[in-house]
């Protein structure tokens, strides 16, 4: 176990709606895990990232070089897709800052480095603070929603008809949810109440887009959308589905506070502060 001693101020406690103390993550919180560790929770990430990567590029010359699923210009208007975006995005930065700190430990231990371990976004400012543990939230939550109003509303006998659809929908509408799953039992990133605003306007800003593409290309993203539908109840998915996330980030926000309760400590290392 690495021990190493780190300088605090007051203001590095208390609760922040977004979780923007200075200095930031003092506690090494993104980069470390109540239950392996940090070079363990590295090669989770990479092996994620590397999977995300690969099945996002997969499904891309699939669906357009082969199968010529649907035209490109509308492949990047589903929701599902975008949310896999934020998920590969997420897992590869999160991967190179927990690689930057497993070798900043390293250093540390040879005696290389006389300073407390860091990674990057620690010294990148806030705004880029801000963004990462917005697209947390977003991916913590995010993958959820989507396997549901799949699985519950849009799924058909079409979803299995051949080996690819069968692949594309276990890897986009279940898998995407075990990538969540494998963040919030290794991970210590905590989930800020603040940012279930941020998930609401990205959810209002993605409405108004599947609108947008409506009335420029006339499809509907998801067909629930269309008010001329027969049966149609556009206004109870919309609100259905923002009370959806609305549940699951408390629900994710109660579980992570469970896990560090269960798991307080990081694995590997431990932090002594001093006033």
């Amino acid at each position: 176990m690495t021990i190493f001693r780190r300088r605090t101020k007051r203001s590095e406690h208390g609760h922040s709606w977004f979780g923007l103390h200075q200095p930031f993550d003092a506690g090494y919180r993104l980069v470390t895990s109540g239950t392996v560790k940090p070079w363990v929770l590295f090669l989770i990430r990479l092996l994620l990232a590397i999977w995300s990567v690969a099945a996002g590029l997969a499904h891309i010359i699939l669906s357009q070089a082969v199968l010529d699923e649907i035209p490109f210009k509308q492949y990047y208007v589903y929701f599902t897709r975008l949310t896999f975006i934020g998920l590969t995005s997420y897992f590869c930065a999160a991967a190179f800052h927990s690689g930057f700190f497993v070798l900043s430990l390293r250093q540390l231990k040879k005696g290389e480095a006389t300073r407390a371990p860091w990674y990057p976004l620690q010294k990148w400012g806030r705004v880029l603070q801000f963004l990462h543990l917005a697209l947390f939230s977003t991916i913590i939550t995010y993958p959820i929603i989507v396997t549901v109003v799949y699985w519950a509303i849009l799924a058909s006998n079409q979803s299995f008809s051949s080996p690819f659809y069968s692949w594309s929908n276990i890897a986009f509408h279940a898998l995407n949810s075990v990538l969540l799953l494998v963040e919030l039992i290794f991970g210590r990133v905590r989930l800020y109440l603040g940012y279930w605003i941020v998930c609401a306007i990205v959810l209002a800003l993605y409405l108004g887009m599947a609108y947008l593409v409506h009335s420029v290309q006339d499809i509907w993203v998801y067909g629930f959308l269309d008010p001329q539908k027969p049966g149609a109840h556009v206004a109870a998915y919309i609100v259905g589905i923002l009370v959806a996330e609305t549940v699951v980030f408390i629900v994710i926000w109660g579980l992570i506070h469970i896990r560090d309760w269960i798991f307080p400590r990081p694995r590997g290392i431990r932090v002594v502060t001093t006033a």
